[in-house]
């Protein structure tokens, strides 16, 4: 729908049409976890609609100015691009972080006022430490399980935490089907992959509250 790094309307993730490593696409894995159909075939996602909004450069990085113009974008706040949302999204997932701070709350506070769910990665440093924006105001934080219901290795955790959701552990493999036991969504070319990260688990709650919205 929006590019805010090229400041046009193509949101295309950059690794889904280059030759990038299987650790690309990162943005395109978590959104069809959100975005895929629930009908058998391939995996089964939550059937929601999705925003497309490019905030991060291909290498994962970016200037706070696009994440948080990305934001107002989509909660229909006036933003420093002039550009706006057709329709206001619901919930906006946001499965990154860095920083000691948070830079966007003033707008996070706006898009949280105008009746948007925020919800954000807890981060996977394995540490109990803020990781922002999971840990600004008015945002949901996700740390990470995985599929024996405990805290992955890697996830950050504690007090900050608001909630946990399954996002894959490769030191796992409960069910003996000789693949460990990450998150599948789709890649670059359409490809199938496991990925594990509180940048999985993010998506998982956040399709599961979007599913009130539906």
């Amino acid at each position: 729908e929006y590019d805010f790094v090229s400041g046009d309307d193509d949101a295309t993730d950059p690794s889904a049409t280059m030759a990038y490593p299987s650790n690309g696409s990162h943005g395109t894995h978590v959104a069809t976890t959100i975005a895929a159909k629930n009908d058998g075939n391939n995996i089964n996602g939550f059937g929601l609609k999705v925003m497309p909004l490019r905030a991060l450069d291909e290498n994962g990085s970016g200037y706070y100015s696009w994440i948080c113009n990305a934001i107002a974008y989509a909660g229909k706040v006036s933003n420093d691009t002039g550009e706006i949302a057709n329709r206001k999204a619901d919930l906006i997932n946001m499965s990154l972080g860095g920083g000691g701070s948070c830079p966007c709350q003033s707008v996070i506070d706006d898009v949280y006022d105008a009746g948007v769910v925020i919800v954000a990665s807890a981060g996977n440093g394995t540490v109990q430490a803020n990781n922002y924006p999971a840990s600004c105001d008015n945002v949901l934080s996700v740390s990470s399980i995985g599929s024996n219901g405990q805290k992955a290795y890697y996830s950050n955790y504690g007090p900050m935490v608001d909630v946990s959701a399954p996002g894959g552990d490769a030191a796992l493999d409960e069910d003996g089907d000789g693949d460990w036991d990450g998150i599948w969504a789709f890649t670059k070319d359409n490809k199938l992959e496991l990925y594990q990260g509180t940048s999985m688990a993010a998506p998982m709650a956040s399709a599961v509250i979007g599913n009130v919205f539906a």
